[in-house]
């Protein structure tokens, strides 16, 4: 299965001038095309989020994202993600530049608009049915 991965060098701001490194892997795969995969792994435990990669995407040119995920760049050269829960907000700031090599490489997998060519719809109706 073809996948492209990247480790990323992501803070959580936990204060005005604080903040902790997170080791972040960030991993897209053909299986699942239209999202990538952050896994988080700390001291305080790990988490797993799903983001959209368009979303992703427009957020290295702008602010972008609804609801729960928003992403925006900042005037440092940098990306923030905020990651919204029953718990609060989880506020990460990585180097715009390692995030955006690893969004080339997914788009050298699957380019804009061929998501949709990657998946076996038949097995996720199928899987939704028995949901």
């Amino acid at each position: 299965m073809q996948e492209a991965t990247a480790q990323l060098p992501l803070r959580l701001i936990t204060g005005p001038t604080q903040c902790r490194h997170v080791p972040t892997l960030c991993r897209y795969s053909l299986a699942d095309p239209f999202a990538v995969t952050m896994d988080f792994d700390d001291a305080c435990g790990e988490a797993r989020w799903l983001l959209s990669r368009d979303l992703l995407l427009a957020g290295l040119e702008g602010p972008a994202g609804d609801g729960d995920v928003h992403i925006a760049p900042t005037e440092d050269g940098g990306t923030v993600i905020a990651l919204g829960g029953p718990g609060g907000v989880a506020l990460l700031h990585t180097a715009t530049r390692p995030l955006a090599r690893f969004l080339t490489a997914t788009l050298l997998l699957v380019p804009l608009g061929a998501e949709g060519q990657h998946v076996d719809w038949d097995a996720a109706i199928a899987r939704f049915l028995t949901a």
